[in-house]
């Protein structure tokens, strides 16, 4: 092999590392653990520890989503590997973190991470509060260590919940409940409102294997208190990102009970009723006709043999396909066009997920079945 082929094959391959290099590297992460201990404790801490970098959650674990920093004194830090995503992913001020005992939720959370910050790598979207909390690093700590918190009482019991979590996902209006019809921000929201009014909200994973569930019985911010592999003192965010949500289903926007009054009966009341009625329902009828040719959600058409048609609202240059273990099993590019073909027909027979980001940055799930 002479000089010049040496010289172009080291230009590659410098070229397909920069390509995988995180944005944040290792030691940055860890000298921004060091600063959220010394904050969090208000003294100086011993340097922390690196336990764990996710990579083995990522899709093709070619690149490092994250890294979690123990504290010789007690308590870990997740902080992103990427600052097009938050900088503090989840903490723990007393426990630390074991990568040889994640169970299946801890798992879910962390993999909905690793899947996040990969997407948002290829998102052209600018994240401003994820550059704003980098650049201001002591700010943004002590914004997130000096939160209020709100601790309910873990009243819920696992099977409970996974009960409720299980007949949500089954009945036929599942989709309001999942959080890839929200932004990451109006999901933590939704999840903060449902735990000032009903305590504890079950909160289930079912992109994952054995669809893992959980309860969230608490919050400080956006960061919440989550049982996950039994009982602890962790907080976490549910996202990842400004932009993109992982799949997720929650008993959320459920109406409070009232006391039964047998209410006043008003005259003409049932007259009024039926003509403002009837006045609807032409206005109703209306719209949809005015609307009826345009596409507000995606419309899937099963063509056969582990083929789909989806129709999108807007175009679309990328559909990602996941299997129900979390994997991704398919990858599709198109030259920014609504109508998305979908061929699954390689794999076996079960449920995929489908996640697709359109051009304007509206992000879509849908559920197949091969």
């Amino acid at each position: 092999m002479n000089l010049r082929r040496l010289l172009i094959l080291a230009i590659a391959l410098a070229a397909a590392s920069l390509s995988f290099a995180e944005s944040v590297s290792r030691k940055d992460a860890q000298r921004f653990a060091s600063d959220f201990f010394n904050e969090a404790f208000g003294r100086v801490m011993a340097t922390p520890k690196f336990v764990y970098n996710g990579k083995k959650l990522a899709f093709d674990r070619l690149f490092t989503p994250f890294y979690v920093f123990n504290n010789p004194s007690g308590g870990f830090v997740v902080i992103s590997a990427d600052d097009k995503a938050y900088p503090v992913l989840g903490y723990d001020l007393v426990d630390s973190f074991n990568p040889d005992a994640i169970g299946t939720e801890m798992k879910a959370l962390l993999s909905g991470y690793a899947q996040e910050i990969e997407q948002i790598r290829l998102d052209d979207r600018v994240p401003e509060e994820a550059v704003k909390a980098w650049r201001y690093r002591p700010q943004y700590i002590a914004a997130v260590l000096r939160q209020s918190p709100r601790i309910n009482i873990k009243d819920l019991p696992a099977e409970n919940a996974k009960t409720e979590i299980y007949a949500l996902a089954g009945s036929y209006d599942a989709d309001n409940y999942m959080s890839d019809i929200y932004t990451p921000s109006q999901w933590s929201d939704v999840i903060k409102s449902e735990l000032g009014s009903r305590g504890n909200v079950p909160l289930g994973f079912p992109a994952y294997k054995n669809f893992p569930t959980t309860v969230i019985y608490g919050n400080k911010g956006d960061y919440f208190r989550i049982a996950l592999d039994g009982t602890n003192n962790s907080f976490f965010r549910l996202n990842a990102t400004e932009f993109i949500t992982s799949p997720q289903i929650a008993m959320v926007g459920n109406p409070k009970s009232a006391d039964y009054y047998e209410p006043e009966e008003i005259p003409f009341a049932f007259y009024d009723s039926f003509i403002a009625e009837q006045e609807e329902g032409r206005r109703l009828e209306q719209k949809r006709r005015d609307d009826s040719w345009i596409v507000t959600e995606p419309e899937v058409r099963f063509i056969g043999g582990g083929h789909f048609e989806i129709l999108f609202p807007e175009d679309v240059s990328l559909v990602r396909v996941y299997n129900l273990s979390g994997a991704q099993v398919e990858t599709f590019k198109y030259r920014e066009t609504p109508l998305a073909h979908i061929d699954i027909s390689a794999h076996p027979q079960g449920f995929y997920f489908i996640l697709a980001n359109g051009v304007g940055g509206r992000p879509f799930g849908i559920k197949l079945v091969r």
